[in-house]
């Protein structure tokens, strides 16, 4: 439970990211206006009548469904669901679930297995092996990577796939896998070896402040249980010296067909129509021809492991094995009435956070009383949040964040929650305004209205959930049912579930909802943690706290909460728009089914209905112009940068007067302007970015499901959002407000307590390794060259300080935020979703292929949006600022100014030494691209093979570094070209290949250097295995593009390049033939790919010998800092070899510390030896 609100100031810090509005306070989703009948969906769900169940009914386990569900279980005993859906297309949801996870492991020796059987299960079984499985999977174009196909839990272990369906026999190539995973898995010495590194790796990813603090409180609050031992990543000890056959022993005690269930969820018929499944009828045969045939135990290898023929082992005699879930209860709950207190301190904690959790035995969703009872709990934590977000926003709140929620941590328990995330020194009265807020709510009950906005939040989410009933992605149908394996929830049908559910919340009394508080009470089995940087609260401080409010209670002290302020309409009428502009130019593209609007106020609206997803319209717009026009140039000229010569391997400076020119007359005034406009978003997103507070316009938002947040990046702002069809309107109000109303700065207490905010989150960011290691290749891979050998990084590449957060003036920089939607006339608005379908006889119907009330709502709220003057700021006055928004007239995408960036001229090594508590490692290897446009202007297909060069050497680095050497858990390779402004066709594109990965400390000269060879291969080396790279990269390249296209948020991130593409003017702006062209290319391009192009495109987009001795590139490593007492330290050999390491490669860095320590204890010996006078 994260703080979001402390979280995202942070964001505010790495700009190299670009400014982004918090996501703390979106105007709230969800829905009550049951009154209002606007949209076919949700008519129906508002008609749908309750289901009436009996008290006798009520308590009985709820059927499941919904009926064309396939379940059953095989002649082994596994379970089995299988259930049609139709999203995405030609795709199928698999997964094997085993009730069986880190709790079942027997002694300290097996501390761990669970999770080394899953890391072994993808590495050979008795018919694949040397992840044979994983490639099988990539030629399919499935996912694999860290965290995406299994996981293992302390109950359960599941292995899961996304596969296409739309060639025979994949299906049962897939079901295949599983019924290996579920029998066969191989376990021999050799491949435990091979597999210890990357779970080590793992173990050691989980050593940070946050996973220790975790870990703690895991400890603490399983106490006198089997669970508090039991964590699935296991002992170090175990990871390193593990046997075989104790692995071999787990599995065939534990991976039995009773405790197994299979789960396929995918396209395919249920009347057997479909060509290559045979609908599900063909799908249970498939299931029986391969799952129907593990047996119990399953066969194991011998342990020798030096032969490939497998054998039937002897069953092994188990003295106990874990039950079949449901038939007995897991390892027990243990109660306990004194709380248990945790307070952890550790060096690199983030922040001050709180925890209070309360234990209670785990009951089964599974009846409707089970089902009225949960919808009670979580009306009592929306009701509660209500009120703690509230106090987020008083003078001197107690905390910047917090929360009530449920978990379950195991399967015996359930955890009811209250966190928070607070000042530092500020945990103990953070600890206890939460437990005076449940025993107010204890008291005092909530009011009507508090009551009224949870039940509408929650009915609006089961109506959205009944909307989209028909769209259900595969995995998500597919994660119900293995909940309803694993954890004995009730699955029944979307219909089904939409009436049970309306009449468990009609059933549900405000009586009901105050009784869950009790569940709050610290004599619940109630465990405590406080993680802070420094200790401010001892254990026995915060016992006080915890009797000090029990007492306050027992006397009857505490005071009923405030009444609130009446609710008013989201646009009162004095703000309602005077005018509307009308609509001056329409275009429409059929074959897109897109219409363009042009109002007379200058503003272009994009409208596009898809039939995705029948509850959600996205909201998209754009404007030229960002921050980097307010940015000067490092290196002293302002010129330079607005000429466009800013970026490339190595660029001249100014010289020495224009750099004391531009340090004497300009730094400061500007870094001051800039810190500004870079807090401008989130100041004005906690002040209120559509002109009230955020706790005001959520009340009033209360029920709609509208999600709608502005953001000023680098080279643009931004609109973006989600809403349902039936709160268009409002979101398009939200729009209107957000240029109409100007925020306001008058409240001192509030920009007091967001400015500490960000302070304390900059103290975070510099006691954070992470942190000190993206800032060190921020200014390796992108400082300017100037004059002198000197380097300078742009002001958007840097981290803010305390101090320029400290002098930032709230009026400026809201009225920066102000102007940047001061102008509609700058602005490009696109509505892609589930727009309302024009009827035949619809003579409005002026938007093609959309009903004309959306026509007349865009002209009503778009239309009446005016262009404002520059506020009067009482601090900088952004009018009189070369740069600053608004721009008038409208910014063209050729001015917008890119920012200033420089590269190595040759190989550049950096070190970082960082305190840590656990040794950790992280490489990150950076190369130059260079993208040449083609003549028309298009770097389309340049780009296309950037991004199959960078699946191919992802996929060569984890079968190198992982799979074969067995060092890392997984391998990153990303494309970034965050220096360059869109829509500019003239500049060739300049960016970064990016290579990350993270390893043993001691591993990390060795490992690096066997990257840069990998990396040399995709230019030397074609041949057969390039072919084999290729041809996967184009298949996952060609699935991912499938699915994306049953998104709505693919095709309005389509339709913004399209406006943006060189292709936009040779076509004179026609969408439809911009669509044909660019994809007509893209097919063609990948039917064409070849290994020898791929090659030939490294050779083009990357320096000619792209980690050559003397070609551009960096390496910057993060090692753990020794104790000053180390000799290498003490002597200074670390220091040398780091600040050689920074320009050399890293056998000269250590040769050349060789000779400086072994000269310096030369000197020192002579000195010695000199005879005393």
């Amino acid at each position: 439970l994260k703080s979001s609100r402390f979280t995202e100031v942070r964001r505010i810090l790495n700009p190299a990211e670009g400014l982004c509005a918090t996501e703390g306070h979106p105007a709230m989703a969800t829905d009550s206006n049951l009154e209002r009948a606007v949209g076919a969906n949700s008519s129906e769900f508002r008609h749908l009548r309750p289901l009436l169940i009996t008290d006798e009914e009520k308590n009985n386990p709820i059927p499941i469904g919904p009926e064309d569900l396939s379940h059953g279980r095989l002649e082994n005993g596994m379970h089995y669901f299988v259930r049609s859906c139709k999203k995405p297309a030609a795709r199928a949801a698999l997964a094997l679930a085993v009730s069986v996870g880190s709790v079942a492991e027997a002694d300290d020796c097996e501390r761990g297995v669970a999770h080394i059987l899953e890391h072994l299960a993808f590495n050979a079984t008795a018919k694949y092996e040397n992840h044979d499985i994983v490639r099988f999977l990539e030629s399919i174009g499935a996912a694999f990577g860290a965290c995406q196909n299994a996981y293992t839990s302390a109950d359960e272990t599941v292995y899961e796939m996304l596969v296409p369906i739309d060639k025979p026999g994949l299906l049962e190539q897939a079901l295949e896998v599983l019924a290996q995973f579920a029998g066969h898995i191989r376990v021999s010495p050799a491949d435990l070896e091979k597999e210890r590194g990357p779970v080590l790796e793992e173990w050691r990813a989980g050593k940070t402040a946050q996973g220790r603090a975790q870990e703690a409180y895991w400890k603490s609050l399983f106490e006198d249980s089997v669970y508090a031992d039991r964590l699935p990543i296991g002992l170090e000890t175990t990871i390193r010296g593990c046997t075989a056959d104790t692995v071999r022993n787990f599995y065939s005690r534990c991976y039995l067909p009773e405790h197994m269930a299979i789960v396929i969820a995918g396209d395919f018929s249920s009347d057997g129509r479909d060509p290559y499944c045979g609908g599900l009828t063909g799908v249970e045969a498939a299931l029986r021809r391969t799952l129907g045939r593990v047996i119990s135990p399953p066969r194991v290898w011998p342990s020798d492991g030096g032969t490939d023929v497998l054998k039937d082992a002897e069953p092994i005699v188990v003295q106990s094995r874990p039950p079949p879930r449901g038939s007995a209860a897991p390892p027990g709950f243990a109660p306990h009435s004194v709380p248990r207190i945790v307070c952890f301190t550790d060096r690199e904690q983030q922040g001050s956070n709180v925890l209070i959790g309360c234990k209670h035995p785990r009951e089964p969703l599974s009846t409707a009383e089970a089902f009225k009872q949960h919808i009670a709990a979580d009306l009592f934590c929306s009701a509660l949040n209500r009120r703690l977000f509230r106090l987020s926003r008083s003078p001197c709140p107690p905390w910047w964040d917090a929360c009530a929620a449920l978990e379950d941590p195991c399967a015996s328990c359930r955890l009811w929650v209250l966190t928070a995330s607070c000042e530092v020194a500020g945990a103990a009265v953070a600890t206890e305004t939460l437990l005076l807020e449940a025993a107010r709510a204890r008291m005092h009950g909530f009011t009507p209205r508090e009551l009224s906005i949870a039940r509408a939040k929650m009915l609006a989410d089961f109506e959205q959930h009944f909307i989209e009933r028909h769209q259900t992605h595969a995995e998500d149908l597919r994660d119900e049912y293995l909940r309803h394996f694993l954890k004995g929830e009730f699955v029944c049908g979307r219909e089904y579930e939409a009436r049970l559910a309306k009449a468990m919340l009609a059933a549900v009394t405000d009586a009901d909802v105050v009784a869950v508080s009790s569940r709050f009470k610290p004599e619940c089995s109630c465990v405590v943690k406080v993680a802070e940087h420094k200790q401010s609260v001892t254990e026995v401080g915060l016992r006080a706290v915890l009797r000090r409010v029990e007492d306050l209670e027992s006397r009857g002290e505490i005071s009923p909460p405030s009444a609130d302020n009446e609710l008013e309409e989201l646009v009162p009428a004095a703000l309602a728009p005077s005018i509307q502009a009308e609509i001056v130019a329409r275009k429409v593209f059929p074959a897109l089914g897109v219409t363009e609007l042009r109002l007379g106020n200058g503003l272009r609206v994009t409208v596009m209905r898809t039939p995705h997803l029948d509850d959600q319209i996205l909201v998209g717009g754009w404007a030229y112009g960002g921050v980097s026009q307010l940015l000067t140039d490092p290196r002293g000229s302002d010129a330079a940068v607005r000429a466009g010569g800013v970026s490339g391997f190595g660029d001249a400076g100014e010289g020495l007067f224009g750099s004391i020119s531009r340090i004497l007359l300009g730094t400061w005034a500007h870094k001051s302007i800039y810190a500004e406009a870079m807090c401008a978003m989130f100041l004005a997103g906690e002040l209120g970015w559509f002109g009230r507070p955020p706790e005001e316009l959520s009340d009033v938002m209360a029920g709609k499901r509208v999600d709608l947040s502005p953001t000023v990046g680098a080279f643009s702002r931004s609109i973006g959002g989600d809403v349902s069809p039936e709160y268009l309107e409002e979101a398009l109000q939200l729009v209107y407000l957000l240029f109409m109303q100007r925020t306001d700065a008058s409240d001192e207490e509030l920009v007091r307590s967001v400015k500490q905010m960000t302070v304390e989150s900059i103290r975070a960011r510099m006691r954070d390794p992470q942190s000190r290691f993206s800032s060190v290749a921020r200014f390796l891979n992108y400082a300017c060259h100037g004059s002198f050998g000197r380097r300078a990084l742009s002001q958007y590449f840097q981290s803010l300080s305390i101090a320029d957060v400290r002098q930032v003036a709230a009026s400026s920089a809201v009225a920066f935020h102000d102007a940047c939607f001061a102008s509609p006339a700058e602005w490009h608005l696109l509505l892609v979703g589930a727009l309302p379908e024009a009827e035949a006889t619809d003579p409005s119907a002026g938007i093609s292929g959309c009903d004309g009330k959306v026509e007349h709502l865009v002209t009503q709220w778009l239309g009446g949006i005016t262009a404002r003057d520059a506020p009067a700021a009482t601090g900088t006055d952004w009018s009189s600022i070369p740069g600053a928004p608004p721009f008038n007239p409208p910014l063209p995408a050729k001015a917008v100014v890119p920012l200033a960036t420089g590269f190595p001229l040759r190989p550049a090594y950096a070190r970082v030494r960082a305190p840590m508590v656990d040794d950790q490692a992280q490489v990150q290897i950076s190369l130059p691209l260079l993208i040449e446009r083609d003549e028309r202007g298009s770097a389309a297909t340049e780009s296309l093979w950037v991004a199959l060069l960078s699946r191919v050497l992802e996929r060569r680095l984890l079968r190198e570094l992982r799979f074969r050497s067995g060092n890392v858990y997984s391998v990153a390779v990303r494309e970034a070209y965050s220096t360059e402004p869109p829509g500019q066709q003239t500049r060739n594109i300049r960016g970064d290949l990016v290579v990350a990965f993270s390893c043993d400390p001691a591993d990390i000269v060795r490992l690096t250097e066997v990257a840069l060879s990998v990396i040399a291969t995709v230019q030397h080396e074609p041949g057969p295995a390039a072919a084999e790279d290729l041809q996967t990269a184009l298949e996952v390249e060609t699935r991912n593009w499938e699915n994306a296209q049953q998104e709505n948020g693919h095709w309005i991130d389509q339709i913004s390049k399209y406006y943006q593409s060189p292709l936009f003017t040779e076509c004179q702006g026609d969408l439809d033939e911009i669509h044909r062209q660019t994809e007509g290319h893209r097919v063609a391009h990948l039917a064409a790919a070849t290994a020898d192009g791929l090659k030939d495109a490294a050779l083009r987009v990357l320096h000619a010998d792209a980690v050559g001795r003397n070609s551009p590139y960096t390496v910057v490593t993060l090692v753990p800092a020794r104790p000053l007492w180390h000799w290498r330290r003490f002597l200074l050999f670390d220091a040398i070899t780091d600040v050689v390491a920074t320009s050399h490669r890293q056998d000269h860095a250590l040769l050349l510390g060789v000779i400086a320590l072994s000269a310096g204890v030369a000197v020192c010996s002579r000195y010695l030896r000199r005879p005393a006078r």
